[in-house]
């Protein structure tokens, strides 16, 4: 676990862990570990602005020493230093406790993990499996909508022009303004939408019948309209 977790250099990498699991024991080492880092972090910040202060007291340490030597007084010690060095052996201290404990709550979460990865595994494909579902749904109500609104535009420009400079309906797709082939070209929806469908892979059953509803549902119902096609 410590190799998997350290860089080459020996420096321990800051976990990036899941904030929405579904599991209980899950959530109970996440929450443990990501508690400690917030607090880490604050005491990090509280010892560099303790160093800062305890630069700034020994500045006014020598300060007062100066003054006290112009003056023929004796030296008037290095309180505003102190009070400042204690706080920050304190800090120290805490810092060093801080790293013990993550690494704690590291191995409490390896462990989790290893204790149920398989039912974790399964129950974290079925999520997979819906989400790619309700992404190519999505994708595809994404091409119904382009197409109607390239018909649109294309019965608009054909009620404007006919008969003068449209003669015909010429439906045609809108280019993606900002998205560019290497030729320079923008590309067109329809090249979008199947290369956001191919970037899911083939659909599984579930996920054809779902897209199946949704074109009996709307698509062929508008391709069937009037004066489009």
């Amino acid at each position: 676990m410590t190799d998997a977790l350290t860089t080459l250099r020996g420096i321990r990498r800051a976990l990036e862990l899941p904030k929405a699991a579904r599991w209980p024991k899950l959530k109970g080492v996440v929450a443990t570990y990501e508690r400690l880092r917030h607090e880490q972090r604050a005491e990090q910040a509280r010892y560099h602005e303790l160093n800062r202060r305890l630069d700034v007291g020994r500045a006014e340490d020598r300060d007062a020493f100066a003054r006290a030597l112009k003056a023929g007084k004796d030296d008037p010690g290095t309180s505003a230093a102190e009070a400042v060095a204690d706080e920050i052996e304190q800090s120290k201290r805490k810092l060093e406790a801080f790293d013990v404990a993550i690494r704690q709550a590291e191995a409490d979460v390896v462990q989790a993990v290893e204790a149920n990865r398989t039912k974790w595994a399964g129950d974290a494909g079925e999520g997979v499996d819906a989400a790619r579902g309700e992404f190519l749904v999505a994708v595809a109500k994404l091409e119904v909508a382009s197409e109607k609104l390239a018909e649109a535009q294309a019965l608009e420009t054909w009620v404007k022009g006919f008969p003068h400079s449209a003669k015909s309906v010429r439906v045609v797709q809108s280019p993606v303004e900002g998205l560019r082939k290497p030729s320079g070209e923008s590309y067109l929806v329809p090249e979008v939408v199947a290369a956001l469908r191919a970037a899911m892979g083939p659909p599984a059953a579930k996920d054809e019948q779902g897209l199946r509803v949704l074109y009996e549902n709307e698509v062929v119902p508008y391709r069937d309209g009037p004066g489009m096609r």
